[in-house]
């Protein structure tokens, strides 16, 4: 999912180069039933509290708090849900 969202961002092809030195050293985490438990419970604690986030943005935070990685992002939603 954080590929799809970063091919989707990319312009011209120095940034199609960066993608792919970046592809090569970043993990690439399973989106598996835990992930998605906590993005389906993420999604609702969020509309609870007015919150209202993209699904990726969603599944991408709930992935990585069910392998315990730490995500980075310039993303403001992803400050929202750091929150909940």
């Amino acid at each position: 999912m954080i590929r799809l969202e970063l091919w989707n961002g990319a312009a011209g092809d120095h940034e199609k180069k960066v993608l792919r030195d970046l592809e090569r050293s970043l993990p690439e985490l399973a989106i598996n039933d835990a992930a998605w438990k906590s993005s389906f419970e993420l999604a609702r604690r969020a509309r609870a509290k007015g919150i209202t986030v993209p699904a990726s943005g969603l599944l991408i935070a709930a992935c990585a708090q069910a392998h315990g990685a730490r995500l980075e992002s310039s993303d403001s939603d992803f400050e929202l849900l750091a929150k909940l």
